[in-house]
């Protein structure tokens, strides 16, 4: 595993809302993001569709390690 990811693991083990929600990094480098949240009958609307704030988190935490990839270590 290369450093950029291993760090963006223990970044995300940090955040309490992220172990709830059992994100894993799966990819994380300067070319692609990819972040998985397993979804289920406990991530679901009433109506059996998945919440929209799980996808609010995936988007939101996907798009600010994508920009961190881009920005670099400065960041």
């Amino acid at each position: 595993m290369d450093d950029m990811l291993e760090t963006g693991r223990d970044i995300l083990a940090k955040q309490p809302f992220s172990r709830v929600m059992q994100a894993e990094l799966v990819a994380w480098s300067t070319a692609e993001t990819v972040l998985r949240v397993p979804l289920g009958d406990d991530t679901q609307q009433h109506i059996g569709m998945t919440h929209g704030g799980v996808i609010c988190y995936a988007a939101d935490n996907t798009l600010t390690y994508a920009g961190a990839a881009a920005l670099g270590p400065a960041w």
